[in-house]
């Protein structure tokens, strides 16, 4: 793994589960089985006669799972590689002012 899948990957954990059943829905990179399910879970998460305060472990380890395969990795998370000098004939000092002018 590298520092970008990290990171995801703890913002996913620290996710409540709401938040991260939205999350995945919002993807729509859903087979229709897990859809329905995770429909079902959420469904459950806002029902107030539903006694279930929150996912079980093996639903949260699921969505989880699920997540780290749809959710995308942000840019400002992946680490810029180390920094080159330009060589000299890209250099702005080097290249010209004006472009070529027009054959005749």
């Amino acid at each position: 793994m590298n520092l970008a899948e990290d990171k995801r990957n703890a913002r996913i954990e620290a996710m409540d589960d709401g938040k991260l059943l939205e999350l995945v829905l919002e993807s729509g990179d859903l087979s229709d089985a897990e859809t329905h399910a995770f429909a079902d879970m959420r469904a459950g998460l806002i029902d107030p006669s539903d006694p279930r305060q929150g996912l079980s472990k093996r639903q949260r380890a699921w969505v989880e799972e699920v997540a780290r395969r749809v959710v995308p990795i942000r840019a400002e998370e992946v680490p810029r590689g180390r920094e080159v000098e330009s060589p000299a004939s890209l250099r702005p000092e080097n290249l010209p002012k004006l472009p070529p002018g027009r054959l005749r």
